[in-house]
């Protein structure tokens, strides 16, 4: 292909991923796509929004779509004027090299604003680079703290033998049976079952209990 047509080509790309957002905007070409002046509107609307109103603006006034674009760019973008708003509605067809170097001078002046002249391969290896980036951030913050709404389980309480005795007495831990009824005559005296056996038998009795009632 060559380099002209290759040029205009990578122009054409530009302004259809600049304006792709913006209604009753459809870059297909460069000569007819520019007619009703909003391609024009919705190149530095997308790049200074403060200059102009795109929400206000309407296809079918061309002349003044035209007339807007070329006025502002001229005054706030230093951009002159090359074309005029009374050709564009006049002619079915403007001047494809007349539109070509016009549209070129925003090309120039905002190419490095954005990442709309990258290629579509290297713009999705920069999200694709972006995104991996994220998640490792994601999965290493995550051995830091829990996300939020993760469930989380209290930590059991834990006594050590001192609590134990001061809380049930020394008998918790004795090796021999205190007061052992003759059904539980079976158990060695020297398991520390008997000792917890006799606690019960204290507490039950003392709470005038039967352990039938239990």
């Amino acid at each position: 292909m060559p380099i002209q047509r290759k040029g205009m080509r990578a122009l054409q790309i530009w302004c259809d991923r600049v304006t792709k957002d913006y209604k009753n905007v459809q870059i297909i070409d460069l000569t007819s796509s520019f007619k009703d002046g909003l391609a024009f509107c919705a190149i530095i609307h997308h790049f200074r929004p403060d200059l102009i109103d795109y929400e206000s603006l309407k296809a079918e006034n061309a002349f003044d779509n035209n007339a807007l674009a070329f006025k502002v760019a001229e005054e706030q973008l230093k951009i002159p004027a090359l074309l005029e708003a009374q050709d564009m509605v006049d002619f079915d067809e403007p001047d494809k090299f007349s539109v070509v170097t016009y549209v070129s001078q925003f090309y120039h002046m905002f190419k490095d604003a954005d990442d709309s002249r990258m290629s579509p391969s290297l713009h999705m290896r920069l999200i694709s680079r972006n995104s991996e980036s994220e998640n490792d951030s994601l999965i290493h913050s995550s051995t830091d703290t829990t996300p939020m709404g993760t469930p989380t389980i209290q930590p059991k309480r834990m006594f050590n033998q001192a609590d134990l005795i001061a809380k049930y007495g020394e008998e918790i831990f004795s090796t021999s049976e205190k007061t052992v009824s003759e059904s539980d005559s079976s158990y060695s005296t020297s398991s520390p079952t008997i000792g917890i056996k006799s606690l019960c038998n204290d507490m039950v009795a003392k709470a005038k209990i039967s352990p039938k009632s239990q």
